[in-house]
């Protein structure tokens, strides 16, 4: 034990041969000037109240020992626990710069992607415009129209007029055929 225990009583320093007791309002006292009645309690002459008490002795709970270790060693445990924290939370910082950083980049690639996108919509909306039949009114539908063998169609006749003939004429009922110009 430490040389700066004493009885807060009579002032006594702690000896071996002498029991001194820890009393649960802080204060010590010698066995000489402690009212012990051996069952953890003791009146406490300092602040008129029961206190709970226990010995001063190797076999007290760590955390009460705690109150009576050197300060350099209680300091560098503290240390060692801070820089233990301390590196945890570097860690997980760490981790969540990466993951904003992969998160960052995943957005570049989908804004990208969109600007790309774009830039293809346009050009198929601006051959789409310039592909247009020139009458009003007609347009191109993706309904397969069944061509006929009898005599040439209003679709056959439409599409001759546009310079377009059907590659098979043979086509079957809700088939569609290919046209080339």
């Amino acid at each position: 034990m430490a040389d700066w225990i004493h009885c807060n009583r009579c002032f006594q320093k702690i000896r071996a041969e002498i029991k001194f007791f820890l009393k649960e309002c802080g204060r010590i006292e010698c066995q000489k000037c402690t009212k012990y009645t051996g069952e953890g309690l003791s009146n406490c002459v300092n602040c008129n109240k029961s206190c709970r008490t226990i010995l001063l002795s190797s076999n007290m709970k760590p955390e009460v020992q705690n109150f009576f270790r050197p300060l350099p060693s209680l300091l560098e445990t503290v240390k060692k626990a801070y820089e233990f924290q301390n590196k945890q939370q570097f860690d997980v910082l760490n981790h969540m710069r990466q993951k904003y950083a992969h998160a960052k980049n995943e957005i570049i690639k989908c804004y990208k992607m969109i600007d790309t996108y774009k830039k293809e919509n346009e050009k198929i909306r601006a051959l789409l415009k310039g592909r247009q039949p020139e009458t009003p009114g007609r347009f191109f539908t993706s309904t397969p129209i069944q061509p006929s063998t009898k005599s040439p169609s209003l679709f056959e006749v439409s599409l001759s007029t546009l310079g377009l003939t059907p590659k098979k004429i043979r086509a079957k009922p809700g088939h569609s055929f290919r046209i080339s110009s």
